[in-house]
């Protein structure tokens, strides 16, 4: 076999966030390849690449702190209730 034959390259743009969210999934993704493609002799290589400065924002995964601090930016009276009860991204679940 040659060296790139069987190979699936997944491209991730943001190392910490994007990564995270592919490990969660990356099990069910392998999955779901073996019976879409009918054979599990392939490899599969996560690759990081850089952002460019024109993607969109509608292409980027967003943190849960991402989306609280959106959240208060728009929604100041947020704050106030994350404080009053003393609530943390990701004590929810």
């Amino acid at each position: 076999m040659h060296e790139d034959q069987g190979l699936i390259e997944v491209e991730l743009s943001d190392p910490n966030v994007h990564k995270l969210q592919f490990d969660l999934f990356k099990d069910e993704f392998k999955g779901m390849l073996v019976e879409k493609l009918g054979d599990n002799q392939f490899k599969l290589k996560v690759k990081i690449v850089e952002r460019k400065d024109d993607d969109s924002p509608m292409n980027r995964l967003y943190t849960d702190q991402d989306k609280l601090n959106y959240l208060i930016e728009t929604y100041p009276a947020i704050a106030k209730l994350k404080d009053t009860f003393k609530l943390e991204v990701g004590n929810f679940g």
